[in-house]
């Protein structure tokens, strides 16, 4: 059988050694490619690159390279000076890239994916969706003006290209389906968030920390998101847990994630919060990242846009009591009286607050999202997936064999 090679695409960034080992942030470590590879013969890989310049990250960072696996980086688009620069580098390079593939596995959103999908359509092969979130949404709270142009004119175009795909996994169960519908192509809502089995004593230590909250003993809320981006509500958080201690609550705010955090420093130091504010760096995903969340009280993620977030299905399946934004597919995962509209620090406050005063309803929200949780599981979401990327295979390997019998046809005639 002739081996069968599929790009799988997204704006992500990876960094690299000296030796050539790709690492990447707990996002698309190796294990994530298995959900391909066993399907198809050969993966590549395109993303953006970066050099490791500190070998910290080595004890952080998971390793994204390995068998039948090929990276390939890409100059970056991300600001207007780079997509002038840069633009017609990628489009050619992706020409070439997809020119030598039988598949195309975008992941949106991301322009990467956006241009691998014009040229997959347009050479007819073969192409899949990956929709992990609403791009109208990640650009306008970019920050930049330049995101808030972009973003009316890029959710036009996303609809367009889901709408029309042949294939579309999407990671919710119906917000994403809702805002960017596909018509005619096999579409499965899949979340490509999954975690192990969790035994139900983890359940049972959380309950008992719960009981064990009394009155003045110190309080971990507990947040995951890169300090480098402006849209995971570091600050909210930040100007909820100075409302907290305003009530009297000895809390303290935990930050896991990677990235420079001066910014919310700066914040925490205006609100007299610099002891009350910790920034504890990134950590390997699995056991290091739940063992931190086993010391977390509450969990929170105050996300100006988000997909389905892998790190609140984990504090869930610790049996973290949380809140969250009501945004992306958020509102999946936690029930209305534990989400606040995004940047709205106060029902932020007012809801964790609510929850600290109440020890039945913070056990009551323990027991829902670890119940909850399970539907994330390796098992359950592997059957859903495994069948979509069988599908996803049939399809390819059928429109090769069709593909290669033309061109036997072809060199016939000719001869």
């Amino acid at each position: 059988m002739v081996n069968i090679k599929v790009l799988f695409v997204h704006s992500h960034t990876f960094q690299y050694d000296d030796e050539g080992v790709v690492y990447s942030d707990g996002k698309l470590p190796y294990e994530v490619w298995r959900r391909y590879l066993n399907h198809f013969d050969e993966l590549v890989v395109v993303g953006r690159g970066r050099k490791i310049k500190d070998n910290k990250i080595l004890k952080e960072a998971n390793v994204s390279s390995g068998h039948r696996v090929k990276h390939i980086f890409l100059p970056s688009l991300t600001d207007i000076k780079r997509r002038i620069r840069n633009k017609a580098i990628v489009v050619n390079r992706m020409e070439e890239i997809i020119s030598e593939v039988d598949a195309v596995i975008a992941r949106m959103p991301s322009e990467y994916s956006e241009i691998a999908i014009r040229i997959a359509a347009r050479n007819k092969k073969m192409y899949g969706v990956e929709l992990v979130g609403d791009v109208f949404n990640s650009l306008w709270n970019h920050g930049h003006i330049f995101g808030k142009l972009l973003a009316p004119i890029s959710m036009l175009k996303n609809k367009k290209i889901v709408k029309q795909a042949p294939f579309v996994l999407y990671v919710t169960q119906k917000q994403l389906q809702e805002i960017y519908p596909n018509t005619t192509g096999r579409q499965v809502g899949c979340s490509n968030v999954e975690i192990p089995s969790v035994d139900e004593a983890v359940l049972l230590q959380r309950l008992e920390r719960i009981n064990a909250t009394t009155a003045g003993k110190k309080i971990r809320i507990g947040l995951i998101g890169s300090y480098a981006s402006k849209y995971k509500g570091i600050d909210t958080a930040i100007r909820a847990l100075d409302i907290i201690r305003q009530s009297g609550h000895n809390a303290e705010l935990r930050v896991l994630g990677n990235g420079d955090p001066a910014r919310y420093i700066k914040l925490a130091k205006e609100l007299y919060l610099e002891d009350k504010v910790f920034f504890d760096g990134s950590l390997p995903g699995g056991g290091p990242v739940l063992r931190w969340l086993d010391e977390i009280d509450l969990y929170i993620q105050p996300s100006k846009t988000e997909g389905l977030p892998r790190s609140l299905v984990e504090a869930m399946s610790r049996g973290c009591p949380s809140v969250a934004s009501s945004v992306g597919g958020i509102p999946e995962l936690l029930p209305p009286e534990h989400l606040h509209p995004a940047g709205d620090y106060r029902q932020l406050a007012g809801k964790l607050l609510h929850l600290l005063k109440d020890q039945t309803s913070m056990a009551e929200a323990a027991r829902r999202n670890f119940a909850h949780a399970s539907q994330y599981s390796s098992p359950y979401l592997n059957k859903i997936r495994d069948e979509f990327w069988h599908e996803f295979a049939a399809a390819v390997r059928t429109g090769r064999d069709r593909v290669e019998t033309i061109s036997k046809m072809d060199e016939f005639e000719v001869l």
